[in-house]
């Protein structure tokens, strides 16, 4: 059953459930796994239920039987009749390599060596060196396509509504899969029955139409690494850590003395070589609809037609589904 009043909405985030909204997902985020932007980078396989979502809305079994749901979700255009590329478009900035840092407040002790006529610290201590790393680029890299109709899907969730726990729904076994309509996808599950127990509220369903991970919104230059969120430069950035590196920036009493002394490291600066997303955009999804179908069974399932303009929702997003940027670490 689908309630007028239930309109679509932008998805929120659930993260024990695995449940996360794509506009939600931020690379400004100060902890992680606050908004794992690289859950979106890292691909999966096609049978996994996976990405984030687009909008949802909730529908609701209220009998005590279970009940076979299609959903059937419009993609974008094609950008030519037979491809697989549609006009929804995605763009991407990140940092191959680049050399981020953080200063801290240290006190190490680098001893003095005399380098005529002045004594200076014995920079071949540990942690006492004063020499930036080398290499490394501060060059963004841009890149550009069309997102694949293969990555919209949908996904579903569903609560008792006695407890907060959700629990994810995946495509049933042997149930329909075919849409009514072409430019669409379709997936069907189970919805389990209320309960003979009719003091019990229905069993709620959130449906949640979603983009599925690409690997073509990882950084430039990734690899077989898996994307993942790290520390680096005092926030978290999407990518990899790829080298380390420390320098000395501040002495005391200075960075010379005309006699013998211990200098002291009071500020150490710590490069991290990153490759890392700066920011990612998708948009030109338009206005979707999300059809529903019911059954007993679940390879023939039909349109409730009895229930009028409450068979579907509509979700059509102002500007760009996503739109995320990394704000400027201190950087080389």
């Amino acid at each position: 059953m689908l309630q007028a009043a239930d309109l679509a909405t932008l998805p929120t985030n659930d993260a024990a459930a695995g449940k996360w909204g794509l506009a939600g997902l931020d690379l400004a985020s100060a902890t992680s796994p606050a908004a794992p932007v690289s859950m979106m980078m890292n691909a999966v396989a096609a049978n996994v239920p996976a990405g984030a979502g687009l909008f949802e809305f909730p529908i609701y079994n209220p009998t005590n039987e279970p009940i076979h749901l299609s959903v059937d979700l419009t993609l974008p255009a094609p950008v030519s009749t037979g491809s697989p590329l549609t006009v929804a478009t995605w763009n991407t900035s990140s940092y191959a390599n680049r050399w981020v840092y953080r200063d801290t407040t240290t006190n190490i002790a680098c001893g003095s060596v005399f380098d005529d006529p002045v004594y200076v610290p014995d920079y071949s201590l540990p942690g006492c060196n004063i020499d930036p790393p080398l290499g490394g680029s501060s060059t963004p890299v841009p890149a550009s396509g069309n997102v694949p109709a293969a990555d919209f899907t949908i996904r579903a969730w569903m609560t008792d509504q006695t407890t907060t726990t959700l629990t994810e729904l995946s495509q049933c076994a042997g149930c329909s899969t075919t849409p009514v309509g072409s430019n669409r996808v379709r997936v069907t599950v189970l919805v389990p029955p209320r309960g003979s127990v009719t003091s019990r509220p229905p069993v709620k369903v959130t449906i949640m139409p979603a983009l599925r991970p690409n690997a073509a919104y990882r950084p430039a230059g990734s690899t077989a690494s898996p994307t993942v969120e790290f520390s680096a430069a005092g926030q978290f950035l999407t990518g990899n850590n790829l080298a380390s590196a420390t320098a000395c920036v501040q002495w005391s009493p200075g960075a010379t003395s005309p006699s013998p002394t211990t200098f002291r490291c009071t500020r150490t600066r710590s490069y991290t070589l990153a490759k890392y997303a700066s920011s990612i955009t998708v948009g030109g999804t338009g206005g979707q609809f999300a059809n529903l179908a019911t059954g007993i069974a679940g390879d023939t399932t039909a349109t409730p037609l009895h229930l009028g303009s409450n068979t579907f929702r509509m979700f059509s997003p102002s500007g760009a589904s996503w739109s995320t940027s990394e704000p400027a670490p201190p950087a080389l």
